[in-house]
This record gives C-alpha cells, sequence and structure tokens, in this order.
C-alpha cells in the first residue's frame, strides 16, 4: 500500500467517531492498567473491590486491549 493512500486511510478513520471512541477505551485501559501495575493491584483485587467479577474485569480490560 503506498503511503500516501495509507495516510488518506487513516484521515478518514479519524472522521469517525468509532475512532474516537476506540481511542478512549484503549486511553483508559491502558491506563488502568498502567495503575493497577504501580499499585500491585490485581485483576482480582479490582474486581473485588468494584463489586464485580473477576472475568468480567479480565473481559472489560481485553476489549481495551482489542483496539491495540
Amino acid at each position: 500500500m503506498k503511503e500516501e493512500s495509507l495516510k488518506g486511510l487513516i484521515n478518514e478513520a479519524r472522521e469517525r467517531d468509532t475512532y474516537w471512541v476506540a481511542s478512549m477505551i484503549l486511553d483508559f485501559t491502558e491506563g488502568l492498567h498502567n495503575i493497577m501495575e504501580a499499585k500491585g493491584i490485581t485483576r482480582s483485587d479490582l474486581a473485588r473491590r468494584l463489586g464485580f467479577s473477576p472475568a468480567y474485569i479480565t473481559k472489560a480490560l481485553r476489549l481495551g486491549m482489542a483496539f491495540t
């Protein structure tokens, strides 16, 4: 693929709401993961603190990683 056409596709994507939503989800999940790592919080700890199942937390964090 030519560089110009790739730039065009990227620019077109940036005009869509889904691009920005995916970007926000990725930023949030990456930030959450970084905080968890820095504070030594596991997914199970987070689930317990939030009142969710560990499986739900894993699923939510994987959703964010799907955009990488």
